[in-house]
C-alpha cells in the first residue's frame, strides 16, 4: 500500500507528464493553424489569377 507522500509524488509526476503534453499539443495546433492558414491564402491567390489570366482574352470580344 502506497503512503500518502508516495501518492502525491505519482499525482505530481502525471500532472507534469499532463502539461508537457498539453504544450506540445497546443504548439502543434498552432503550426497546423498557420500551415492551413498559409495554403488557403495560396488558394485564393491561385483563383484570383486563375480567374484573371481566364478572363484577360474576353476583353476585345465583349465589345460586340
Amino acid at each position: 500500500m502506497p503512503t500518502n507522500e508516495q501518492r502525491r509524488e505519482t499525482a505530481k509526476r502525471k500532472l507534469e507528464r499532463q502539461l508537457e503534453r498539453r504544450a506540445q499539443q497546443a504548439k502543434r495546433r498552432r503550426v497546423l493553424a498557420i500551415v492551413a492558414g498559409a495554403v488557403a491564402v495560396a488558394a485564393v491567390v491561385a483563383v484570383v489569377v486563375a480567374f484573371v489570366l481566364t478572363n484577360k482574352d474576353d476583353k476585345t470580344t465583349s465589345a460586340a
